[in-house]
């Protein structure tokens, strides 16, 4: 049993590693401000013979002592974030290093994902453009294309700063929660549950509201969510099924395993599966949520078949293995074995997923070279790119424009199509917000009336 606590403490740090890969700002700041109020204080020393309050006065100075017990609100907008950054990147990497901006852009968006507060789908839109800001920074030496040793010193610099949170010092600090210097399974099942809540929440409610409702009625019936979560758990196991069918390990104990461990054992085995759970269900909402997702992203080369990408995958080391003498039980020589082993394969994952990210890169650079070099020479120059980068966001308007509401998929949205958005808003169903902000108000009605006159054009 010890042996399975072992394993799928392994698995669910793995399975942080690839939510991390497979990932892809908004307004917002400071503190409460109250300037604009007024102070309490402030017409104090005006004497006794100051005329009386007017009801405007008496309703503001309500409203001043009820400001006075609120709780305070601070926060961090996404600005502040990228700031700070940027400045620990500035403080820690060579001025000459490639990857400074892109390094900064990602730590700002991971540390996003530590907190709760929910985005809008709108906001992972927004944060979509750092896909393309990755394609362009592969070109290391800025002259348009991508050689083998910018692809290879991606992979070798990636490994060390930019997508390993559990081990990169300035994500470090804000995972580790309990501050003893480690990113635990917990604490990686917690991010997962944070993401879910918070910064993916929006794109997850919307991405399950187009994919379960399938009557189209603006709303996810009960019978509608069970056969989407049934269709998105099928999904995620069968991606997942190589990674967990070698683990070797088994937590759904029976009463009878109950009560034969002891109680340490059993809150040990109770807590990985919590742990486990946790990943499953952040992929599930990822599941569910990827069509309006891919949509979403603002590059236009295809994103591989996930599952054939998890099954591409190392597989973890049989935990079978490491009961040398097969009586049932790890003793503490042999668990010290098993850990070292996954540690060599977490690794070996890290390095995996460096270079899917890389070589998947060089792809993106080709193909917006074969699709945006105007000029024919075999490269793109920054005038390329900022047309590309206007290009590609009018692809998308058109594609998500027709993700949502060409329900018939016929290429366009047609005059039953409006009809049935149009009863969506009156519903107030999310699916009447076009533009994603998490609000459905007049500005909807606006883009769509554009968006479906300018079908065509």
């Amino acid at each position: 049993m010890r042996a399975a606590i072992a394993a799928i403490v392994g698995i669910v740090l793995v399975i942080g590693l690839v939510m991390v890969y497979r990932m892809q700002a908004g307004p917002g700041a400071g503190t409460a401000d109250t300037t604009g109020i007024g102070s309490e204080a402030e017409g104090a020393d005006a004497g006794a013979n100051a005329p009386p309050l007017t009801a405007e006065e008496l309703a503001l100075t309500e409203l001043r002592e009820e400001l006075s017990r609120a709780e305070p609100v601070a926060f961090r907008s996404d600005e502040q974030r990228l700031t700070e950054a940027r400045a620990w990147v500035e403080a820690n990497r060579d001025p000459d290093w490639p990857y400074r901006e892109i390094e900064a852009q990602i730590l700002a968006l991971m540390d996003v994902f530590t907190d709760s507060d929910k985005r809008s789908a709108e906001w992972v839109m927004n944060m979509s453009q750092i896909e393309v800001e990755m394609i362009r920074a592969i070109d290391a030496d800025g002259d348009g294309q991508v050689s083998d040793d910018e692809v290879q010193r991606f992979i070798d610099e990636n490994i060390s700063s930019i997508f390993n949170p559990m081990e990169h010092p300035y994500l470090q600090e804000k995972f580790d929660t309990d501050g003893d210097g480690v990113v635990s399974p917990e604490e990686m099942a917690g991010l997962a549950g944070m993401m879910s809540e918070g910064a993916l929440a929006g794109a997850f409610e919307r991405g399950k509201l187009e994919a379960w409702d399938a009557d189209n009625d603006g709303f996810v019936s009960e019978s509608e969510r069970v056969a989407g979560e049934q269709a998105a758990r099928e999904q995620v196991e069968e991606m997942f099924s190589s990674i967990l069918d070698t683990s070797g390990a088994d937590l759904d104990l029976t009463d009878e395993q109950r009560a034969e461990l002891g109680p340490e054992q059993v809150q040990q085995i109770d807590a990985a599966r919590a742990q486990l759970d946790a990943a499953r269900e952040m992929m599930m909402d990822q599941a569910a949520s990827q069509s309006l997702m891919e949509a979403m992203r603002l590059d236009n080369l295809a994103s591989p078949d996930q599952t054939e990408l998890m099954q591409s995958m190392p597989q973890p080391p049989d935990v079978t293995t490491f009961d040398i003498d097969g009586d049932g039980m790890m003793s503490d020589e042999e668990t010290a074995t098993q850990m070292l082993a996954m540690q060599e394969y977490q690794e070996e994952v890290q390095r995996w997923g460096a270079e899917l990210t890389a070589y998947r890169l060089k792809d993106q650079f080709d193909h917006a070279i074969a699709q945006s070099d105007t000029d024919a020479d075999g490269r793109l120059s920054d005038a390329e790119w900022e047309a590309r980068f206007d290009d590609l966001l009018d692809e998308r308007d058109e594609r998500l424009f027709l993700q949502s509401y060409d329900l018939d998929g016929s290429g366009r949205v047609e005059a039953g199509e409006l009809s049935t958005y149009i009863n969506w808003y009156r519903q107030g169903s999310l699916r009447a917000d076009i533009n994603y902000d998490g609000f459905i108000d007049g500005r909807d009605l606006e883009q769509m009336a554009r968006a479906f006159q300018g079908q065509g054009h």
